[in-house]
């Protein structure tokens, strides 16, 4: 009986941090990816007037602003907020140090990372619009702020005491309903329950356990998130220089 109760528990604790970093993650997506980039994409605009009615790599046409492109840029912003939440879900016990720490590694991550995925030599966006330093910093800055917005959300909703801790999980639970309004990432949010599950597995037997709480997977992850942070970093700094 007291394994099932343990198994219930750890349900409904993961159910709640679920919902927090959901809600964070869509929030945090909407106002800083779809805003933040909107309000990016009208100064662009406003300092290359010669660009206006050509058309971004997005599809979007440089110096008009309409209702349905506004529209599209929040919806993209929220789904790529929820993905920005399950990879935070995914990643937060591997987290270490202070509170500043944590968000100002999370941050830069996100900022450097996901910065080298939109930087490219070629096309509208960086090689049209002047001056690229502006673009280049612009689309560095969203992401690393988006991922500071999600982060301290996050962490402020989960702390003890919180609303998403105390309430009835039956009031709690709805919000993960958002997902299927992003539809597109149902296999995402069901890839994190079997993660889940598989490590609700381990977790009940005496060597699972260990492996858990060992070494090895503590610090496998974070080796592997620095290895992919310098090399972001070296291709963001090559791509950088030759727009520059």
């Amino acid at each position: 009986m007291q394994p099932q109760q343990g198994w219930r528990t750890h349900a409904e604790e993961s159910l709640r941090h679920l919902a927090a970093v959901t809600l964070a993650g869509a929030a945090s997506g909407v106002l800083i990816a779809g805003v933040g980039a909107r309000l990016a994409m009208m100064l662009l605009a406003h300092v290359n007037p010669f660009a206006h009615g050509l058309v971004s790599d997005d599809g979007f046409v440089i110096g008009r602003l309409t209702f349905t492109g506004t529209v599209n840029l929040l919806a993209v912003g929220g789904l790529l907020g929820l993905l920005g939440g399950a990879v935070c879900t995914v990643l937060r016990g591997v987290m270490i140090g202070p509170r500043w720490f944590r968000v100002v590694s999370v941050s830069a991550g996100a900022a450097v990372v996901v910065g080298e995925m939109l930087l490219h030599t070629s096309g509208v966006d960086f090689v049209a619009l002047e001056p690229a330093a502006l673009s280049i910093a612009l689309f560095i800055a969203i992401p690393g702020l988006y991922a500071a917005t999600l982060t301290l959300l996050a962490e402020r909703w989960l702390r003890p005491g919180a609303w998403f801790r105390r309430a009835r999980l039956q009031r709690v639970a709805p919000l993960l309903l958002i997902w299927v309004l992003a539809f597109p990432l149902l296999p995402l949010l069901a890839g994190l329950a079997l993660l889940w599950g598989a490590r609700e597995l381990l977790r009940r037997s005496d060597r699972g356990a260990s492996s858990l709480d060992g070494a090895v997977l503590r610090w496998l992850p974070r080796t592997a998130l620095a290895a992919v942070f310098c090399w972001s970093g070296a291709r963001l700094a090559s791509e950088a220089a030759v727009l520059i």
